[in-house]
């Protein structure tokens, strides 16, 4: 499924309809077969970020429209002057929505994409953890409180991940 693949092109910035979206534009002739609404791994400057990869509206195109946002985690406070090399991997599509979720530029949508999606299996888990501990009986006491506890412990795991995605990015 992955494949990766090295593209080299001047990097403008993305037009005004593009800015809150999470893609980045890349040239047909550029994407050596991945297709267009592929979920990608882009690599650049030793930084990660993942999103959708679409086309430009002049295919033949040597440039890269990438918005503000993606350029900053990819390390460029400027947009960055002559032609830079990104590597591009195709990615499992379930864990590229994800992590494009997790990279989107619009904090609305990671905070109710995943953070209130997390949020509520946390509470849904925790009731669940209530509902077991109240049929605790003297037989059944030791198996009930292994199943607890292992519950408990998915649980913080979810609301240790619902406060990383609510935690603004780091760039």
């Amino acid at each position: 499924m992955s494949r990766t693949i090295m593209i080299e092109g001047s990097i403008v910035q993305a037009g005004t309809e593009d800015l809150y979206k999470p893609w980045v534009r890349v040239p047909k002739n550029k994407r050596k077969g991945i297709p267009n609404k592929e979920f990608v791994k882009v690599r650049a400057n030793n930084k990660t970020v993942y999103c959708q990869i679409k086309g430009t509206p002049d295919e033949d195109s040597e440039t890269i429209e990438m918005s503000e946002h993606y350029r900053e985690l990819l390390g460029w406070e400027q947009i960055p002057k002559g032609n830079v090399k990104l590597e591009i991997t195709r990615i499992n599509p379930i864990w590229g929505i994800i992590r494009t979720y997790y990279y989107h530029p619009d904090d609305f949508v990671r905070f109710g994409g995943i953070g209130l999606g997390a949020a509520s299996l946390s509470i849904a888990l925790f009731s669940l953890f209530i509902s077991i501990f109240k049929s605790i009986g003297p037989t059944t006491f030791w198996p009930t409180i292994i199943v607890s506890l292992i519950i408990l412990f998915v649980v913080g795991l979810l609301i240790g991940a619902t406060v990383s995605f609510l935690m603004p990015l780091k760039r």
